[in-house]
């Protein structure tokens, strides 16, 4: 399972199920780390704790939602929520 979460400069990446602890993700400073080499989940918790909490409350919405109850995705796509872009994308 993939999902992403990007707000601002960071990005919350979980090559994981969604409700796994937050040690299973990973966390990154897409400013100061454009290439995302360095986790920073240890360090900034607090930050990928909150991206999780909307994370789960965005994928708890996606799912529940009369516009995606109708459409069937192959098991191996993800969805990435950018607010960049203000739109979902199915990878």
């Amino acid at each position: 399972n993939n999902i992403a979460l990007q707000r601002g400069q960071f990005k919350l990446i979980g090559k994981t199920d969604y409700n796994s602890p937050i040690e299973n993700f990973e966390l990154y400073d897409t400013y100061n780390d454009p290439f995302e080499k360095n986790n920073l989940v240890t360090q900034k918790k607090s930050i990928a704790l909150s991206l999780k909490k909307e994370m789960h409350q965005t994928f708890l919405e996606l799912v529940n939602s009369e516009n995606l109850k109708n459409i069937v995705m192959p098991a191996h796509d993800k969805f990435v929520v950018d607010d960049r872009l203000d739109y979902l994308v199915a990878h």
